[in-house]
């Protein structure tokens, strides 16, 4: 979940606790400048992986690390997981900024991945807010907020380190093969 999904999160928390008569409002504000925020972030990225293959294909530390068996690879599975990737990737912190990129590098439409892209940012966005806006009317959430979001930011921690170790083992697993 992205930084924009847990502050949406945490601003429909704090507005159902709330008696000022425009809070809805300044929601809806918050939500549109998130998702606004969020695209132009993620169409960056896109962009960068889009243009910025090209540019650093010249170094060879680049081309090391990203082999021509690999974009091929990678442009094989978005062609094939792309739409997936995009909603997958949204829920997995650090992901969505990696799947943009990779996206990017291979042949995935632009009009495709911003319309798929707008989609998922409206689903988490809106689900992080109304769980934010229901859960924020519960007495433990109310009196425990902060520890549930390091509760929350821990977990997110655990999960990227779970990742890794497994990316890690299959490197190995593939350097073994060779």
């Amino acid at each position: 979940m992205s930084f924009l999904a847990a502050l949406m999160f945490s601003l429909g928390a704090m507005s159902s606790q709330s008696n000022n008569e425009y809070v809805l409002l300044w929601l809806l504000i918050a939500f549109l400048i998130s998702l606004v925020l969020s695209l132009i972030g993620e169409m960056m990225d896109f962009f960068i992986g889009r243009y910025g293959e090209k540019i650093l294909q010249r170094y060879r530390w680049f081309n090391r690390l990203i082999t021509p068996q690999k974009i091929a690879r990678g442009e094989k599975f978005m062609a094939k997981y792309g739409h997936y990737s995009v909603w997958i990737s949204r829920f997995l912190p650090g992901a969505k900024t990696v799947t943009s990129y990779l996206i990017g590098m291979s042949s995935y439409s632009v009009s495709m991945y911003f319309f798929i892209n707008l989609l998922a940012n409206i689903f988490i966005l809106l689900l992080a807010t109304i769980l934010g806006r229901c859960l924020g009317t519960i007495p433990f959430v109310q009196h425990h907020f902060m520890a549930i979001i390091i509760t929350f930011l821990l977990l997110v921690i655990c999960i990227i380190c779970v990742i890794l170790m497994f990316q890690r083992r299959h490197n190995k697993d593939n350097e073994e093969k060779i």
